[in-house]
């Protein structure tokens, strides 16, 4: 079938189609983050679904341009032996992807914000290193810290800068396991994943700490007094399972690198670059023992998390048990006032009827008060005699 006649079986082309449904495309100059389209002409409307709404912002998302202008504030730190001190740099992304000889796309992410995506990737000439706060472009012979906004309760990024001032000072100094001076490469990366394992450490042990503190103030004796210890064992609950969650995203973007034989060999950039030499896919020893010992730590502080997560859960539920029991009780006397309530009521009411100043010939009876005092008291006990079986048989069945 020829190509004439494939297009004659197509529908045919609306201009109206195509202009109904036509995007603005903004220019570099206008556009500096792809999140700044979700407040420039994007006004929801009555008229317009969201289904629409959400279609035309994903199209617009997709073909505007990787925020390749933002400029982005950054500290390069070099070796003790090149004798060059640190350099503050204001330069755009699609300056790093020439200087750093990276993609854009890997760039993306590097100047936002987030918690929810830490990673190492791993490329011919460099190492991105993105945990939290802690924005890293590694090369053989120098490392590109970016600036990030806020470092949320705990901050990788304070604790690596302390790092990085040691190994620009003793890089001589330092030394591999077999007796040989480390790489710069290696320096940095140890001192990053020094950075973010010891701030999820800490953060862990300052809220274990409290949470012991308040789990052994808990009497279960006195549960109902301790209200306040209650109320800061749900919050630190929320604060453990962040830094649960945080540990378990850093020892999985660990466990990928270990996975990936091709990115452990490739983690040697002085050898690869500078000399020449890159390592064959096997031969990564150092680097599968450096990112083992992180990965065992940050396994550790997922571990410990988890387990006093549910010892405070127990606890909870203990507690809420406790206070169950409470509940129970406290309904129960109030039934019991309830019905001792009914029958004294009963007894009022007849002694109302009688108390109406009405002939009712029982005036002028000898016997007609204690008749009808005896019979009130009895016929308020009978009530009270019935709803407290009625009681005990509820009770017999709950238990």
């Amino acid at each position: 079938m020829s190509s004439l006649q494939l297009c004659r079986g197509l529908p045919r082309f609306r201009p109206g189609f195509v202009s109904r449904f036509s995007l603005t495309i903004p220019t570099a100059r206008q556009f500096t983050h792809p999140t700044h389209l979700i407040h420039a002409n994007n006004t929801p409307t009555d008229s317009e679904p969201p289904q629409n709404e959400i279609l035309q912002l994903s199209l617009r998302l997709a073909r505007a341009p990787l925020n390749h202008r933002a400029t982005l504030s950054a500290t390069e730190y070099f070796p003790r032996d090149t004798d060059r001190a640190p350099v503050r740099r204001e330069l755009a992304k699609l300056d790093l992807v020439a200087d750093y000889g990276v993609q854009a796309r890997d760039l993306r992410d590097l100047d936002l914000p987030s918690d929810a995506n830490p990673h190492v990737l791993v490329r011919p000439e460099t190492v991105l290193v993105d945990f939290f706060d802690l924005r890293l472009l590694i090369q053989a012979g120098r490392v590109l810290v970016v600036d990030t906004a806020g470092g949320g309760k705990s901050s990788p990024k304070a604790v690596f800068l302390e790092q990085i001032k040691k190994i620009t000072e003793n890089t001589d100094n330092t030394t591999t396991n077999n007796n040989t001076k480390a790489a710069f490469e290696f320096l940095v990366l140890e001192s990053s994943l020094v950075a973010v394992t010891v701030s999820l450490e800490a953060e862990f042990l300052l809220t274990r700490r409290l949470v012991e503190t308040h789990l052994a103030s808990l009497s279960l004796a006195a549960v109902e007094t301790r209200h306040a210890d209650l109320d800061i064992l749900l919050r630190q609950t929320e604060s453990l399972a962040e830094i649960e969650h945080r540990a378990r995203l850093v020892r999985a973007a660990i466990q990928e690198i270990l996975d990936s034989d091709e990115d452990l060999a490739a983690t040697y950039l002085t050898d690869a670059v500078v000399r020449g030499k890159p390592h064959a896919v096997a031969d990564h020893q150092e680097a599968e023992y450096l990112f083992e010992t992180y990965l065992k730590t940050t396994h550790g502080v997922v571990e410990s998390a988890s387990s006093l997560l549910r010892r405070i859960r127990r606890t909870e539920a203990t507690v809420g048990a406790l206070l169950d029991v409470k509940r129970n009780q406290i309904m129960y006397l109030d039934v019991r006032l309830s019905v001792l309530a009914a029958g004294v009521a009963l007894g009022t009411f007849v002694a109302g009827l009688y108390g109406m100043n009405l002939v009712n010939y029982l005036e002028e009876s000898p016997v007609g008060f204690v008749v009808m005092s005896t019979g009130c008291v009895l016929l308020g006990l009978v009530v009270v005699w019935a709803g407290g079986r009625r009681i005990k048989g509820i009770q017999r069945i709950h238990k």
